[in-house]
């Protein structure tokens, strides 16, 4: 008899991509943290035919016939998929690549069939095609940075995976304003961007390179949250064309704004947002901007919640 799969998978801060519109180096590249709310969790198990149900179900169907045709199964899977819990779509918590990669790996597992590598996994479900920070995190967790594509690869190498200083937490706050770009409306914003001053991505690349890293590393948090503020600023202003400055809307740049004035250095946009982040040195800093931002009227329309980072990447489990 086939086993159950349990799948949970964390979601992905993402801090801003280092390259785009040239032809002659590596394409998108980036740095991103995994985090443990919200989670994704769903589960296989048997039956007669394919079924899916909870949030999500949908996209969850367009992944698994693009498994069953990437690996030219005979048919479709005969298993019930329930997704127990998933996070909001086009929130910048990198959602879509999370779920596509559970189905996959969940599916592998169920039919029995060998672990894939994170390339092999990402192509089964068309993911990794810009930002590769999401499949390095689902497979490994902690901060990620990969220096993106070159020619002919289908993921942007992975540089450096650092374990992310468990005792920090995140402050995460969804302002007011329209979701994220994604599917074709994101794929044209790239298409008529401008590419990205060689300049820039030597200032994102030696930033991440001489002080992001090694400040994780050695848990230097004043180091850290300098530097991935001027890191998310710097590569925010590559999309001033659709965002008018480096963040997404006037909301999330006065958000910004009101943190750094209470000395909340390390904050951030989410990839295209709407989801803003707060590096905090311990759960009571985060419990005290929480309560700060909740006694603001100007945010009191804000969705926040505090998280851990994620070093471990997805857990996949069956169940005999």
């Amino acid at each position: 008899m086939q086993p159950t799969i349990h799948i949970q998978a964390p979601s992905r801060i993402h801090y801003g991509m280092l390259s785009f519109g040239h032809g002659g180096r590596r394409q998108y590249g980036g740095v991103g943290l995994m985090v443990n709310e919200p989670r994704l969790e769903l589960t296989i198990q048997p039956a007669g035919e394919l079924s899916i149900s909870g949030p999500l179900s949908k996209r969850i169907q367009s992944f698994v016939r693009y498994t069953v045709d990437h690996w030219q199964l005979p048919k479709m899977p005969s298993c019930a998929i329930r997704v127990k819990t998933a996070p909001s779509e086009h929130h910048g918590l990198g959602c879509g690549t999370q779920l596509a990669l559970s189905v996959a790996a969940g599916l592998r597992a169920f039919l029995g069939m060998a672990p894939a590598s994170e390339s092999a996994l990402a192509a089964s479900v068309g993911r990794g095609r810009r930002s590769s920070v999401g499949v390095w995190g689902f497979f490994h967790g902690g901060l990620i940075y990969e220096s993106g594509h070159a020619a002919g690869e289908s993921l942007g190498a992975l540089v450096a995976r650092v374990p992310f200083p468990e005792n920090w937490r995140l402050v995460l706050i969804r302002a007011p304003g329209p979701i994220g770009k994604s599917g074709e409306e994101e794929t044209k914003a790239f298409a008529d961007l401008l590419p990205v001053p060689n300049h820039v991505t030597r200032q994102l690349e030696n930033l991440v390179t001489w002080h992001l890293i090694p400040a994780a590393k050695a848990a230097a948090y004043d180091e850290f949250s300098e530097s991935v503020f001027e890191y998310g600023r710097l590569a925010g202003e590559c999309f001033a064309k659709f965002q008018g400055g480096p963040f997404a809307s006037p909301a999330i740049a006065q958000l910004v704004d009101t943190l750094q004035g209470w000395s909340v250095r390390g904050v951030g946009q989410s990839s295209w947002g709407p989801t803003v982040f707060a590096i905090a040195r311990n759960v009571n800093h985060a419990d005290m901007i929480v309560e700060k931002i909740r006694n603001q009227p100007a945010w009191t329309a804000c969705e926040i919640s505090v998280t851990e980072p994620c070093n471990t990447g997805a857990r996949i489990k069956t169940i005999s």
